[in-house]
């Protein structure tokens, strides 16, 4: 009997590059979707190592136990295998890996994530197509409900997938010793395209509740695939300025994403260059509050103390400015950054502020936000000859 390597090489080929593009097919169903997936009590609570979320984000999405990529059995079985496997890969994919997810959306509430299309371990990707379809609005949709004036409770979900996926790669929370051991070369994946084109998987049944009276008005409106792509952009802007309760995934967009694309039904609507994006943002203190120094706002880096997140939010943002070069991401110009006399003027406000706080805090703790490089990019700025 013949084995695989005695094949001639360009039937040889022909089996790798099978194996390389193999593509599942959606489930049809949530019945098919609900198949081995973790339980709820298996699921990571609050507490959960990494979480950027709130609590109702990792509960609120239900992951596959096992995920494996097409080439994987190739690479591991001999050397000469593995150089046709990668050289395959390298001629099926000339602009980059891709990879392909099916994401369903439960009563509004719920996200149930497949991943149908991983050729290869990756940590740098071309795109990836993520396409997210409505299901199954047989229960009272409490997803769009506000709680304590915070976002509604479906944006945690969508949250903790994005955060699962460019903190972990394949290996998704809770990154168990086995997933981490399995997909060692792709934590913190960088991504050039992300394209989110939104469905409907099922028929939608109209909902005609009286309002309770929540914050929201979408609370007793279904959403077809149009008031879903509008509720996603709209939180992507949010998180993209940085502001109070989604600064922490904006950052991660910056940092591990070239642009965004938005569809509805295969058409494209919105198109985000996270380049541009970061180039034109802006940070300054807001209105003072009782008790606080000058530098103190409410709507920039709400992850970081208040009188630190001004002058976090400029050195994040001079960090990410070369952590985007450095990935060959483009940068395009100008960018906006404070003047070198505010910038000073700010950090004698906070260095006041940081003394008189040294009775309550550990004595003598020099601040993160000062440790920065941007005080000696502005300086040099400033010196360098105008042509």
């Amino acid at each position: 009997m013949a084995s695989l390597l005695s094949l001639p090489v360009e039937l040889l080929d022909d089996i790798i590059d099978l194996v390389v593009l193999d593509a599942r097919l959606p489930p049809e169903n949530l019945m098919a979707a609900r198949q081995n997936r973790w339980k709820d009590e298996e699921l990571p609570s609050e507490g959960a190592p990494g979480s950027l979320s709130w609590s109702f984000g990792p509960e609120g999405v239900r992951y596959e136990h096992e995920t494996t990529a097409n080439a994987t059995g190739l690479l591991l079985t001999n050397h000469q295998l593995y150089q046709q496997t990668i050289d395959a890969v390298a001629r099926l994919y000339p602009g980059g890996v891709s990879y392909h997810m099916d994401v369903i959306l439960v009563n509004e509430r719920w996200l149930v994530p497949t991943w149908l299309h991983i050729p290869v371990i990756s940590k740098r990707l071309a795109y990836v197509q993520v396409n997210v379809r409505i299901f199954d609005l047989t229960e009272r949709p409490f997803g769009m409900v506000r709680n304590d004036g915070g976002h509604p409770g479906l944006v945690w979900p969508l949250w903790h997938l994005l955060q699962s996926f460019l903190l972990h790669g394949l290996a998704h929370p809770p990154p168990r010793p086995s997933t981490r051991r399995q997909y060692p070369g792709n934590r913190h994946p960088v991504i050039d395209t992300i394209s989110l084109d939104f469905c409907m998987g099922a028929r939608i049944p109209e909902l005609v509740e009286t309002p309770k009276g929540y914050w929201n008005p979408l609370y007793n409106i279904a959403m077809d695939q149009t008031a879903l792509a509008n509720f996603v952009q709209h939180q992507l802007s949010s998180a993209l300025h940085l502001g109070s309760y989604d600064s922490a995934h904006g950052c991660l967009l910056f940092e591990r994403v070239g642009e965004m694309v938005l569809s509805v039904d295969g058409s494209q609507r919105e198109l985000l260059t996270l380049g541009a994006e970061l180039a034109a943002r802006a940070f300054s203190p807001g209105p003072p509050a009782p008790g606080k120094s000058s530098l103190w706002t409410l709507y920039t880096f709400g992850h970081i103390d208040g009188d630190c997140r001004v002058m976090s939010a400029w050195n994040w943002k001079c960090r990410a400015v070369q952590t985007r070069r450095r990935l060959g991401f483009e940068m395009p110009t100008p960018i906006k950054w404070p003047t070198l006399n505010l910038w000073l003027e700010w950090k004698e406000v906070h260095e006041e502020w940081k003394e008189a706080q040294d009775s309550v805090d550990e004595p003598g703790k020099r601040c993160a936000c000062l440790e920065t490089e941007l005080e000696a990019m502005l300086m040099s700025r400033l010196s360098r000859p105008r042509h």
